[in-house]
């Protein structure tokens, strides 16, 4: 009995020194042509797919996702400032005046969610009503955040018609204010789900589709999506399982748009 004990022992020693030497597949490689060919336009097809599910499922999201997605838009630009713009130029000038056009329209968003959001409809049930005060004091914020960041690039505008020359303005950085307020919306644009679809949206939004939006929609980084494609399987098919295997109350027509997407995953995997 002893010497079996020891067996068992040994057995389970050489089974742990062996999967600490799991085989690790190598880091998949996309090259740009396959990249741009493929796996751009139907990531752009999917995440189209997913404001459409969104707004399947909650008709009254719709605004909210559009501001989502015009703040994104304008954090992206700021982003991608040029790199000679530290001081003033024509160039700079006119990046900062499509900045403060894009703020402008965010800026009118905000306010008609806000008229909306007042008026809170009686019927709503408990959960509901948290996520409506929370969107409430959400917008609020952005709506002060839009008032420093217009005030900031009209003063700069303002300094930049005055400046002479030899005396040019730096820029006021913007970035810490347009990245609170991005987050903002990220965070909100998905709080009209239901209690049970919440966490499943919030988790594939989380692990996958913010990524593709940023890093291979907008930015175009073939070595990013290679070297995180398979974990992203992994989060898009347990998403994919749990909203096509339980039993969630989803409105008549939404597997529609997850097969799409699914489709669409399907189709980046195959031309890789």
């Amino acid at each position: 009995m002893k010497a079996r004990k020891i067996i068992f022992l040994i057995f389970l020693a050489f089974s742990f020194c062996f999967s600490s030497y799991a085989y690790t597949p190598p880091p998949r490689k996309v090259n740009s042509d396959t990249f741009n060919r493929n796996v751009r336009p139907l990531s752009r097809n999917m995440l189209a797919q997913f404001y459409n599910l969104l707004e399947k499922i909650s008709p009254e999201q719709r605004e909210m996702i559009a501001l989502k997605q015009n703040i994104t838009q304008t954090k992206v630009l700021w982003d991608s400032w040029p790199t000679n713009c530290g001081e003033l130029s024509h160039e700079c000038s006119n990046r900062l005046e499509e900045i403060h056009r894009r703020l402008m329209r965010i800026e009118k968003m905000v306010l008609f969610l806000e008229r909306k959001s007042y008026t809170l409809n009686k019927n709503l049930l408990n959960h509901e009503v948290d996520s409506h005060l929370d969107l409430m004091d959400t917008l609020d914020e952005m709506s002060n955040q839009c008032f420093q960041l217009l005030a900031a690039i009209e003063i700069q505008l303002i300094n930049n018609s005055n400046a002479q020359a030899k005396d040019t303005p730096k820029y006021a950085d913007l970035s810490a204010t347009l990245n609170f307020m991005n987050l903002d919306a990220e965070r909100s644009f998905l709080n009209g789900l239901s209690d049970n679809l919440q966490p499943h949206f919030d988790f594939v939004w989380n692990t996958f589709l913010k990524h593709l939006e940023l890093y291979v929609i907008i930015q175009g980084r073939p070595q990013y999506f290679a070297a995180r494609v398979d974990e992203f399987n992994i989060n898009w098919n347990v998403f994919y399982s749990k909203m096509t295997s339980e039993n969630f109350a989803l409105p008549e027509g939404t597997r529609f748009y997850l097969q799409s997407m699914h489709q669409n995953w399907n189709g980046i995997l195959r031309g890789l």
